[in-house]
């Protein structure tokens, strides 16, 4: 009796333990350090134009059928090697094609090409979607 109450302790040490050293690993590696959400816009019109907000994926306008490329810069701010995941809302995903991840390591710099491909029958108007940037430890 005694050994099956000690061998059921020692379970439960175990299995806390596990459980504890799980839930660090989700904490550190799992969940992202920060999240960044950017705004992707552009204009179907007939002649084409753009756009120099660094704060906003602007592609300006462009006739149906155009493909336009903006260079979208992400830098490593923190201390230790990190992956990069981007990924475009459904409003956009379709049309917009990019390199899906990146990893970098402390103060590296990559630029990401972003394209965005106007199919040749897409209505005049303005669009927007969005680019999310999910930055994880590597």
């Amino acid at each position: 009796m005694r050994n099956k109450l000690r061998r059921n302790n020692l379970f439960k040490a175990y299995f806390t333990a596990l459980l504890l050293i799980l839930f660090v690993f989700f904490i550190i590696y799992v969940k992202p350090v920060e999240v960044r959400n950017m705004d992707v816009k552009y204009i179907v019109g007939g002649n084409g134009g753009f756009d120099v907000d660094s704060t906003v994926l602007t592609f300006g306008r462009a006739p149906p059928g155009a493909v336009s490329t903006r260079p979208l810069i992400i830098e490593n701010k923190h201390s230790f090697p990190v992956a990069v995941f981007l990924e475009a809302s459904p409003g956009v995903a379709d049309l917009l094609s990019f390199r899906r991840f990146a990893y970098l390591n402390p103060g590296e710099t990559t630029k990401v090409y972003v394209s965005l491909h106007i199919p040749k029958g897409q209505a005049y108007g303005n669009y927007t979607g969005n680019l999310s940037l999910s930055i994880r430890r590597r």
